[in-house]
C-alpha cells in the first residue's frame, strides 16, 4: 500500500510525502539479493554458493541502492495517477529513508496548472474591409523604383523587363499581392481578437518550465538564423540576442499560455489528439464565433 501526503502545492509547483511499507520492499529486497548473489564476490565461495547470510551483510549497501534505484521511480509513477497529477517536468526526490521493509521519500514536481475557460464559443469576431487603393500601389511602385534605380516612370518596356506585358499587368498583380498580404494581416488581426477574448477571465500561472524551453527554443532558431542565413558572427549574434531577449521571452509566454489553452479546449471538446492540434482548435473556435463585417 502507497501512502501520500500533499504538503504543499502553490505556482504549479506540488510537494508530496510518500511511504510504503511491508511485502512489497521486503520482496523487493530479496530479489535484489538473488541477483546480487549470482555473481558475489566472496572468498572462499564461488559465485552463486556463498551464504545468504554473508551476502546480506557484504552487500547491503549496493542492495538498498539498487532497491531504491527500481522502486522510486515505480511508485512515483503510480503516485501521480493516484493522485491525478499532470507532472509536465522530471520530479526532483529527497529524503529517502529506505529500512528492509519500509521506504519514504519527498517528491517535488511542476505540474499544468489547472485551467478553466470563461468562454470560448460565441466569441466576436470582427472583419475588416479589405482595401488596396492608388496610394497603396504608387507606394509599392516606388519600392521596385528605388530598388532598381529606376529614374522616372516605369514604362511597358521596363514592365517587359520584369515579366509582365505591361505597366498595367504590372500594377494588377501588384494590387493582387498587396491584397494577400492586407488578408495575412487580417487574419493574424482575426487571431489577435480571439486570444485577447479568451483571456477575459482565465487567469493561472504558467509554468517556468515550459516557458524556459519554449524561450530557448526560440533562441536557438533565432541565433541559427543569423548564422547561417546572414553570417554573423558570434560577437554580432550576442548582441543581437541581447536586443530580443525580452521580445523573445513575451513571444514564449504567449505560445506557452496559448498552447495550454487551446489544448484544454481540445479536451473538452473531444478532440482527436494530432500534431498541429492548435490550428484545429482555432477552426473551430472561428466557427463558432459571431461574426461581423465592418
Amino acid at each position: 500500500m502507497i501512502n501520500t501526503k500533499v504538503l504543499k502545492s502553490v505556482n504549479n509547483i506540488t510537494e508530496l510525502a510518500v511511504d510504503t511499507q511491508g511485502k512489497r520492499v521486503t520482496d523487493r529486497f530479496d530479489e535484489v539479493f538473488k541477483e546480487i548473489a549470482k555473481k558475489a564476490q566472496i572468498q572462499g565461495f564461488r559465485p552463486g554458493k556463498a551464504p545468504e547470510e554473508l551476502v546480506k551483510k557484504q552487500y547491503t549497501k549496493l542492495a538498498e541502492e539498487e532497491v531504491i534505484k527500481s522502486l522510486v521511480p515505480d511508485i512515483y509513477d503510480e503516485v501521480i495517477k493516484i493522485e491525478k497529477i499532470d507532472a509536465i517536468e522530471l520530479p526532483q526526490i529527497s529524503e529517502v529513508k529506505l529500512t528492509q521493509d519500509s521506504l519514504s521519500f519527498k517528491v517535488k514536481v511542476e505540474v499544468k496548472p489547472k485551467i478553466e475557460i470563461k468562454k470560448y464559443k460565441g466569441l466576436k469576431v470582427t472583419l475588416e474591409k479589405i482595401e488596396v487603393n492608388k496610394e497603396d500601389i504608387d507606394k509599392y511602385v516606388d519600392s521596385i523604383k528605388k530598388q532598381k534605380k529606376i529614374e522616372g516612370e516605369i514604362d511597358d518596356k521596363i514592365a517587359r523587363s520584369m515579366g509582365y506585358f505591361s505597366v498595367e499587368d504590372l500594377k494588377s498583380s501588384i494590387e493582387k499581392e498587396l491584397y494577400l498580404q492586407k488578408e495575412h494581416s487580417r487574419f493574424q488581426a482575426i487571431r489577435v481578437q480571439i486570444v485577447k477574448q479568451l483571456k477575459e477571465g482565465c487567469n493561472f500561472d504558467l509554468p517556468e518550465s515550459l516557458v524556459n524551453r519554449r524561450y530557448h527554443e526560440l533562441l536557438e532558431g533565432f541565433k541559427r538564423e543569423l548564422a547561417e542565413h546572414y553570417g554573423f558572427g558570434k560577437d554580432e549574434v550576442a548582441k543581437k540576442e541581447a536586443e530580443v531577449k525580452d521580445k523573445l521571452l513575451n513571444d514564449a509566454r504567449e505560445e506557452v499560455w496559448i498552447f495550454l489553452v487551446f489544448e484544454e479546449i481540445a479536451k473538452l471538446e473531444k478532440m482527436k489528439p494530432e500534431q498541429n492540434f492548435i490550428q484545429g482548435v482555432f477552426d473551430f473556435i472561428l466557427q463558432e464565433a459571431n461574426w461581423e463585417k465592418k
